[in-house]
């Protein structure tokens, strides 16, 4: 009896020790890491600040495919918080906090009976991919064992970071791959207008249709010519990483060009038509898949394609609504 409870009390001296010294350690814990994803800050910021979503991309919501998951939602049916309740008895909540579009998105997360969690998802973006961050921090307080708990916090969860900035980067690929609509042949007219012909790098492309639009349609202007046509750029060749293509604005009337704005004409013809729905850095993959769709090559996409663009992408931040008509001559 007097080994037992010599032991019981070696057990609670050690009990006490570990208690004693585990304010010696941080109260709070931060864990980060970060990865480039490949997309705009606006894609990510659609991914990781809807709570619908993070089951497809979320490593503690994948790790249990049986889990329960229900969502608490507002009147309009925006998800303001995400449970779950697994089948080996975890359980938890996630609850959407804040989100400032395009920068960050801000999260409480409790597992089981700890307490919550705050993690911030920050979105630094260029025009082809965001530099996106997962911060994790815990605060135990006055809990010891949650202070013990920390200590190891950075071990358990780094990998788990690593894993959901992966799925992040899968779903947004994903989602910018964008829609490409049924094709149809049909017969269009020739159609002349004014363009700026240049080769450039891939990742030019953006930059260099704005700025040749915008000398166009400032040409077009001091020159009183009209136009009700959406611009276009047609494709002469494209290599791996160059395009040859011109910028161009059909008229209603023929128009004159000035220096390297020159007169352009698209001959008379059948055509394999096509819209695409998502961002402009995608349609010549679309242009790709709309040759192979009809048994050609996709070789085919790299000339004798031009591409009319509907939709201004100052009239929406949705990559995913932007409309391109695809058109392919066809011989």
């Amino acid at each position: 009896m007097r080994y037992l409870r010599t032991f019981a009390l070696a057990i609670g001296g050690l009990l006490l020790l570990a208690s004693l010294a585990a304010f010696l350690l941080p109260a709070t814990t931060a864990v980060e890491r970060s990865a480039d994803v490949s997309g705009t800050d606006y894609d990510v910021s659609a991914v990781v600040s809807d709570l619908r979503q993070w089951p497809s991309w979320s490593p503690w919501l994948r790790k249990d495919p049986s889990a329960a998951i229900t969502f608490d939602t507002t009147s309009t049916g925006t998800a303001v918080a995400l449970h779950w309740h697994g089948s080996n008895g975890e359980s938890g909540t996630i609850r959407h906090i804040a989100t400032d579009p395009r920068r960050a998105a801000t999260f409480s997360i409790a597992f089981d009976d700890f307490s919550p969690m705050l993690l911030t998802i920050t979105m630094h973006g260029s025009a082809t991919t965001t530099r996106t961050a997962i911060h994790l921090v815990a605060d135990a307080s006055y809990n010891p064992v949650a202070r013990w708990f920390g200590l190891f916090l950075p071990d358990m969860v780094t990998p788990d970071f690593g894993r959901a900035l992966r799925g992040i980067d899968s779903i947004v690929r994903l989602r910018r791959r964008g829609r490409l609509t049924a094709a149809v042949e049909r017969d269009v007219p020739s159609q002349t207008g004014l363009g700026i012909r240049s080769t450039i790098a891939r990742a030019e492309l953006g930059s260099f249709l704005a700025q040749s639009y915008a000398e166009l349609h400032r040409h077009c202007g001091r020159a009183n010519i009209a136009s009700n046509h959406p611009p276009v750029a047609i494709v002469h060749r494209m290599a791996e990483d160059s395009i040859d293509l011109t910028a161009a604005l059909f008229l209603l009337h023929r128009g004159r060009g000035l220096g390297h704005i020159r007169p352009v004409t698209i001959p008379a013809g059948r055509i394999l038509e096509s819209s695409f729905f998502g961002p402009f850095e995608s349609i010549f993959d679309a242009a790709s898949e709309l040759a192979r769709s009809r048994g050609g090559d996709s070789s085919q996409a790299s000339h004798d394609v031009w591409f009319a663009f509907i939709t201004d992408p100052q009239s929406t931040n949705d990559s995913r609504q932007w409309q391109t008509i695809i058109r392919m001559a066809q011989r």
